[in-house]
């Protein structure tokens, strides 16, 4: 590559976690290559990673479908703005990261400026949206995919798709030993443990006076000295099987949302580890089935039947397996590097 060209990356972070995604692949761009120009839509960690802001997140909070309509001109004026910056700084790539409501119109800017465009954390189009397949193989150069099915979704659209394993794989790990966390938690050795990750519990267990020890820091230590986890849907069940702790998804939302779900979301299961594993390897109880009774029916034979609990954990390690290698991050950061350096050496 010349030495004279300085890159410049244009990220498009939209939420938090895009904030926390986007961050860390500018940490990864810098240590390729010091002198490379960020800017872009984010947040806080994107800004201590060295990317110029040039529209704060925190002005987009936006919740349910009423919101979303009333917003829609600002979103209109907001890629209006978007598309000025990219006119006026020239970026060599714009980096989309989630958010693909917006970040799909974004992209469709870039590719009419001929900007190269990288979407990670893309549209699930393995679960619903099919449709955008055809239009991020238009206007998306490449898709840095963090699900193997959801690479193999890409594929049969004819798009540039490159499986690069999974963030998690970085951070799921604990810190201290099994002995030190028993320790830390004030948890006795001999006693079964069931971890609860239901999101909001405190109102619960005020009402019910539950002996429940609440915690929110060392997660993955104490992952790894509880037997059995309940976990609400999402992305706890991803870790709770990288830290291969046998799990029972629960998911229960109003008859109406969840109706609506099952017309739009194409999927057999709700669970990210049973997707991945394309069967289930956690039990799943969905709305109705959600009771006290169905639970403990599920719960106490993985804290009774050692095989049985060691034959989820086998299962879990499967999926584990099956999310690639850690390094996820480096491997984006280098796809993005290269790309926008051809385009800048142009």
């Amino acid at each position: 590559f010349q030495k004279g060209c300085i890159m410049k990356v244009m990220f498009s972070a939209g939420e938090a976690s895009g904030d926390t995604h986007a961050a860390s692949v500018a940490n990864a761009l810098k240590e390729i290559d010091p002198s490379v120009d960020m800017f872009g839509m984010g947040g806080t960690l994107m800004e201590r990673a060295g990317v110029r802001i040039v529209y704060d997140i925190k002005n987009l909070g936006v919740i349910g479908i009423v919101e979303i309509v009333k917003s829609l001109p600002k979103f209109f004026k907001l890629r209006t703005y978007l598309k000025r910056v990219m006119m006026k700084e020239k970026p060599d790539i714009l980096v989309c990261v989630d958010y693909p409501g917006f970040n799909m119109k974004l992209a469709a800017v870039a590719h009419e400026l001929g900007i190269p465009v990288l979407y990670y954390i893309a549209p699930t189009i393995w679960a619903w949206h099919s449709s955008r397949g055809n239009t991020i193989r238009k206007y998306v150069t490449k898709v840095a995919s963090i699900f193997p099915f959801e690479a193999e979704a890409y594929r049969k659209y004819k798009c540039d798709v490159d499986f690069v394993g999974h963030p998690l794989l970085d951070i799921v790990h604990p810190t201290m030993s099994k002995e030190a966390a028993e320790e830390y938690f004030g948890a006795r050795k001999d006693a079964k443990k069931v971890l609860l990750m239901p999101g909001e519990l405190e109102t619960f267990i005020d009402a019910h006076k539950v002996p429940v020890t609440i915690t929110e820091d060392h997660t993955y230590d104490l992952m790894q000295i509880c037997d059995v986890c309940l976990a609400a849907s999402g992305t706890a069940t991803l870790e709770t099987a990288m830290m291969e702790l046998p799990t029972i998804l629960l998911y229960r939302v109003s008859p109406i949302t969840y109706g609506i779900g099952k017309m739009v979301v194409n999927v057999t299961h709700v669970g990210l580890p049973n997707i991945v594993a394309g069967k289930e390897v956690i039990p799943e109880l969905l709305q109705d089935a959600v009771t006290p009774e169905a639970i403990v029916s599920l719960v106490e034979p993985l804290l009774t039947d050692v095989e049985r609990n060691e034959a989820m954990r086998s299962e879990l390690r499967e999926v584990h397996h099956k999310l690639g290698e850690p390094g996820a991050v480096k491997r984006v950061a280098e796809l993005v590097y290269n790309l926008g350096k051809e385009k800048c050496n142009e």
